[in-house]
């Protein structure tokens, strides 16, 4: 029922104070909106966008770039036996950055192999890795 009342409700409405626009994650899609501008994700349907828990935000800021990670498809839980998860957990093996810096947006290649719970969070490190990318 939580995962129907989450998938309901898909297109999330992300935006810092300071922001002149708005980010639009649909989960469905998996596709992402910034002004008149959408980008088809890489990642197998639903996705979701992972918690930034340090702060209110659902991204990490460094100067005027906001990076935002997606998180793909919940994985069986047969494939997340090294790691002490549940299926509450909705953890993926899959992920993609989206990247906004000056209103513009683009996206990462996806990365795999990784795992990735949208409400458990990342290390900082992840977030980091796409400003140099």
């Amino acid at each position: 029922m939580k995962v129907k009342l989450l998938l309901l409700g898909m297109i999330l409405l992300l935006s810092c104070s300071t922001a002149k626009s708005a980010l639009y994650v649909n989960s469905e899609s998996c596709t992402v909106k910034l002004n008149n501008t959408e980008k088809k994700l890489g990642l197998i349907t639903p996705c979701s966008l992972v918690k930034v828990h340090d702060n209110l935000l659902n991204f990490k800021k460094y100067g005027e770039t906001e990076v935002y990670i997606i998180s793909g498809a919940p994985s069986p839980l047969d494939k997340l036996s090294r790691w002490s998860v549940t299926k509450e957990d909705n953890c993926s093996l899959e992920y993609q950055a989206v990247i906004v810096n000056n209103e513009t947006l683009s996206l990462s290649k996806v990365k795999d192999k990784t795992l990735v719970c949208p409400n458990l969070g990342l290390d900082e490190k992840v977030y980091r890795q796409f400003l140099s990318d």
